[in-house]
């Protein structure tokens, strides 16, 4: 589709009730930057997602999307939302 500034965002927290109502949980959303150039193309990328010390050890539930920069932060581009169950499992070593 159309070129330009977007944001990927990715955040960990627990599926409520059913999809697509998503608790998240606060210090658990990451966000890059990228920009694409106009046309239909296939693309990955890799969003860092450094967890704190304090995150509990436990199975989180996991969703992506994808916004422009005018977005709020909970608002996305339509048809890119993907939530995961069990998506990312903690565990303390």
């Amino acid at each position: 589709g159309d070129g330009g500034d977007y944001f990927l965002q990715v955040s960990l927290g627990h599926v409520r009730i059913m999809e697509p109502f998503f608790d998240h949980i606060e210090g658990l959303t990451w966000t890059l930057e990228i920009q694409l150039p106009p046309g239909p193309q296939d693309w990955e990328f890799i969003v860092p997602c450094k967890l704190p010390l304090a995150v509990d050890a436990k199975v989180y539930d996991g969703e992506t999307l994808i916004r422009t920069p005018d977005m709020d932060w909970l608002d996305y581009i339509e048809d890119t939302k993907i939530v995961t169950r069990g998506a990312i499992t903690v565990r303390k070593e």
